[in-house]
């Protein structure tokens, strides 16, 4: 009878803990969880726009760089065709390499 007794007390105890126990420290992990997910959507949204801004700015430098090769390209076209077949490396000028034979030119060596 005793054994039973103490065994319901001690029942009783332990359910009282959990009841009045947890329930604080419960909704005050729900607090702590929701400032951080708040916190961590605006640090997503700062990301977001700084990667947009960056995003836009290396479009912006990659288009002019390809734009200034396009016209460092033409101006080699062009000095290709005012040096009449010759070309300038480094103040030296090379002649232009013969012909292929015919046979390499129809791709069989």
């Amino acid at each position: 009878m005793k054994n039973r007794f103490y065994f319901q007390i001690g029942l009783m105890l332990v359910a009282i803990l959990i009841l009045f126990g947890c329930s604080e420290n419960h909704e005050k992990k729900i607090e702590a969880a929701k400032e951080k997910a708040d916190q961590a959507n605006k640090e997503l949204t700062a990301a977001q726009t700084d990667y947009a801004d960056e995003w836009q700015q290396f479009k912006t430098e990659a288009h002019a760089q390809m734009l200034a090769n396009q016209k460092k390209i033409e101006q080699f076209k062009d000095e290709m065709k005012t040096e009449s077949g010759k070309f300038k490396v480094m103040g030296v000028y090379y002649i232009e390499a013969p012909p292929l034979p015919e046979r390499q030119q129809d791709g069989v060596e």
